[in-house]
C-alpha cells in the first residue's frame, strides 16, 4: 500500500531556500513545496519545512475531503491520489476535472473517471510541473488497491 505522504514527497522535492514557483514566475515556494506567494521567503530550516508540510498535508485531506463526496470511502490509493492533487494544484487549475471525479465518485462510471483524468492531465498544472507526477496520481485513481464501500 503507498502512503500519503510518502507519496506527497516523492514528487516534492526539499528546498530550505526559497524557488520561483513555477520557474520564471513571481511566485514562490519553499521547503516541501509550500507556496509563499509573491514575497520571497526568507530561507528555513528542515523543521520549518516539515511543519509547513504537515499542515499543508492536513489543508489538502481536508479540502479532498470537503471536494470529493465518498472521499473517506474509496480505495487507499485513490485517496493518495486524490490528496496529491489537492496538495500540489490550486483547485481552480482542476475545477472542471474535480466536477468530474465527483460525478464518477457517485456513479462509479469508469468512462467518467477516464474523462475526469484526461481533464486533470490537459490542466494547465500539468504543463507547471513534471507530467509524469499528473500521470502517476492518474493511475493511482485509476487502479485503486482494494474494495471500495
Amino acid at each position: 500500500m503507498i502512503k500519503g505522504r510518502e507519496w506527497t514527497k516523492s514528487w516534492e522535492r526539499l528546498s530550505l531556500e526559497p524557488y520561483q514557483d513555477p520557474p520564471g514566475s513571481d511566485g514562490w515556494s519553499i521547503g516541501w513545496g509550500h507556496y509563499c506567494g509573491k514575497a520571497k521567503p526568507d530561507p528555513c530550516t528542515k523543521v520549518q519545512a516539515d511543519a509547513w508540510f504537515d499542515e499543508n498535508y492536513r489543508e489538502a485531506i481536508e479540502l479532498a475531503q470537503h471536494r470529493f463526496p465518498g472521499f473517506d470511502s474509496l480505495a487507499e490509493n485513490r485517496k493518495v491520489a486524490l490528496i496529491d492533487m489537492m496538495y500540489e494544484v490550486p483547485i481552480c487549475a482542476i475545477w472542471k476535472a474535480s466536477d468530474y471525479f465527483r460525478e464518477w465518485m457517485k456513479t462509479g462510471d469508469l468512462k467518467t473517471l477516464i474523462r475526469a483524468a484526461c481533464e486533470y492531465i490537459d490542466s494547465k498544472w500539468h504543463d507547471h510541473d513534471a507530467p509524469t507526477r499528473a500521470g502517476a496520481d492518474v493511475t493511482l485513481l485509476l487502479i485503486g488497491d482494494e474494495k471500495e464501500g
